[in-house]
């Protein structure tokens, strides 16, 4: 109660709550029986006398406050236990859903003087319910944002049908022919490193996708393709992979499941293995896609030694300086991801590739008119849509 203080509270259990009644309302007449006696004794001036009063208001402030509630009126109407605790719980987590705020006011100038009472509506009241909506208006920017992507894709996906999309080149990628010719002509292995990724992550899926291209090349070229794991999760994967991009190739014959295998969960034990082949199978190319932490350059380090040509991309912005300075190529940041699309030319993954790069040129847009709006004082742009 926002007048006297008073709350309700109380247990769920019938027989418990009735109990609690009780118990307060005889305290309640022990109270005024006490307060009687006192004023019989003309004892009204003392601490004592205060206290107690102070005491009965409150109790009675309390009692009357429950009994009078309408949740408790409700509640003892009910016939069955589950009844009654269900119209309790039903107020109580309507009570624990009421929120009150207080607002900011603003000088325009970006100095704040925060109100010194809580906001009140044109009846008073200052705590407020949240009422249900069949949609959250404060998602109202990430739905349209969806849709516009949503439109951008659909609209790539058309042109592809019509036209070849034009896809910025990228060195890395298109040197994958010439490794995988140049191990052909030494007569040596291509090695694929899929990183340290879980089969969850993207890096990880990316990474397989990459491997599917790499393995119809490698078919292709008549060259042995290795491919070392770490998790005995995407092993499997990449297994089954390598072997359904051989049979697309019509070379179902030079696929050797030994060829894809575990060593170690262990990083460093990981890297030591990589090593180890890379020296000993005298592997011609080295293709590094995925994540990677600290091991990174110990394995790139022994392949730069080796005489490989090194092609890594990876989304560990910590691992990039390592690539570059010991690898031949390196795919950075979105190139990476873009990489199954760019080697497969697959309709569907071209346009999805341009749709995120119209949506982005659409957000670059707006970054550069909300900045220079902003510039001049007008905040309509920023305030455009609802935000938490």
């Amino acid at each position: 109660d926002e007048e006297s203080g008073a709350y309700f509270m109380g247990s769920i259990y019938r027989d418990v709550f009735d109990t609690g009644i009780k118990e307060s309302k005889a305290h309640l007449d022990s109270l005024n029986t006490v307060l009687k006696a006192m004023t019989a004794a003309g004892n009204t001036e003392g601490e004592e006398y205060l206290m107690t009063q102070m005491e009965l208001e409150h109790t009675k402030a309390t009692y009357d406050f429950i009994i009078n509630h309408k949740a408790y009126k409700a509640a003892s109407k009910t016939r069955g236990e589950r009844s009654w605790r269900k119209t309790l719980l039903a107020e109580a987590n309507r009570n624990s859903r009421t929120y009150s705020y207080q607002l900011l006011i603003s000088d325009g100038h970006g100095f704040f003087q925060q109100t010194q009472e809580p906001y009140a509506d044109a009846t008073g009241r200052i705590w407020f319910t949240p009422i249900a909506q069949w949609f959250d208006m404060t998602k109202l920017g990430t739905l349209i944002g969806s849709l516009l992507f949503g439109i951008f894709i659909v609209v790539a996906l058309v042109q592809s049908k019509r036209k070849d999309l034009y896809i910025r080149p990228i060195a890395g990628l298109e040197e994958l022919d010439n490794a995988v010719g140049r191990a052909t002509e030494m007569g040596r292995p291509v090695m694929f490193v899929p990183g340290w990724g879980t089969l969850g992550e993207p890096c990880t899926i990316s990474s397989m996708m990459i491997l599917a291209q790499t393995a119809r090349k490698t078919a292709e070229f008549d060259v042995r393709l290795i491919s070392p794991h770490c998790d005995y999760f995407v092993m499997p994967v990449a297994q089954e992979i390598v072997q359904t991009a051989y049979s697309e190739a019509g070379r179902p014959d030079a696929f050797d499941r030994d060829d894809i295998f575990y060593i170690s969960d262990s990083q460093f034990a990981f890297s030591a293995g990589v090593n180890g082949i890379t020296i000993r199978e005298r592997v011609a190319t080295i293709l590094y896609m995925g994540f990677f932490n600290a091991e990174a350059l110990l394995m790139t380090e022994t392949g730069n030694q080796a005489g490989a040509i090194q092609i890594a991309g990876t989304d560990a912005t910590t691992q990039v300086p390592f690539f570059i300075t010991t690898c031949d190529y390196t795919l950075i940041g979105e190139e990476f991801y873009a990489a199954s699309a760019y080697l497969s030319r697959n309709i569907e993954l071209v346009s999805m590739l341009k749709g995120l790069d119209y949506f982005k040129l659409v957000m670059v847009i707006l970054v550069i008119a909300g900045t220079i709006l902003s510039t001049v004082h007008w905040h309509g742009l920023l305030h455009f849509l609802p935000f938490e």
